[in-house]
């Protein structure tokens, strides 16, 4: 365990999406406002560890975007293609086991960013896992590709002003054109974790 009187904090941080995507997304400013958070953090010396979590499956799964359609059919819309990478998170459970295994390798993960997530899933694979967990329900599930003017133009009819609905649009580009840690593996930061992952992760949230 950690000595009496040894520091060690832990931030959440995100990447600076528009260094990562040479300029062409610029918008995501809730991850670049973390990301400057954590260059402060590395400026002023604190001892400290950098926890970026993954794609909150809370926003994906029922409940988020993968919703019933007007045919009934559960489907998710969404403005990238199917084949895009996600880098998954269950919050309730996950992110303490991250947090832990940071805590209990100081010296491994000091400086060091830790990626939370469990594993990486492509969109039509969070789909037919659904669909395999839910036959029932689940029948005929699909992933349907909007447009980019479709999706942002969906947001602000729900209330969202252009700007926000700007960030979760280059969010989501983010997923396919650049990649969510940009396109790092998750080994290094699974080796930290504790208990390791078991990668049911999708099975697991939606029992």
């Amino acid at each position: 365990m950690q000595e009496a009187g040894v520091q060690h904090y832990i931030w959440s941080s995100l990447l600076n999406i528009t260094k990562l995507s040479g300029g062409v997304l610029t918008g995501v400013q809730h991850f670049d406002s973390k990301a400057k958070v954590e260059d402060y953090v590395r400026e002023t010396g604190i001892p400290a560890s950098f926890f970026l979590p993954g794609y909150f499956m809370s926003n994906l799964i029922p409940g988020g975007v993968l919703r019933p359609g007007e045919d009934g059919k559960y489907a998710l819309s969404l403005p990238v293609p199917g084949s895009a990478i996600v880098p998954l998170l269950d919050t309730g459970d996950d992110v303490g086991k991250f947090v832990k295994g940071i805590l209990l390798n100081r010296e491994k993960t000091l400086g060091k960013r830790i990626l939370g997530a469990t594993e990486y899933k492509t969109l039509d694979e969070v789909v037919a896992g659904f669909e395999k967990q839910f036959p029932e329900a689940g029948k005929g599930a699909k992933f349907v590709q909007t447009t980019h003017e479709a999706f942002k133009s969906g947001l602000m009819a729900r209330g969202m002003d252009d700007v926000s609905a700007e960030d979760i649009l280059q969010n989501m580009r983010l997923l396919s054109e650049f990649g969510y840690y940009g396109k790092e593996p998750l080994d290094e930061s699974h080796s930290v974790r504790d208990p390791p992952p078991k990668f049911e992760i999708l099975a697991d949230f939606l029992c």
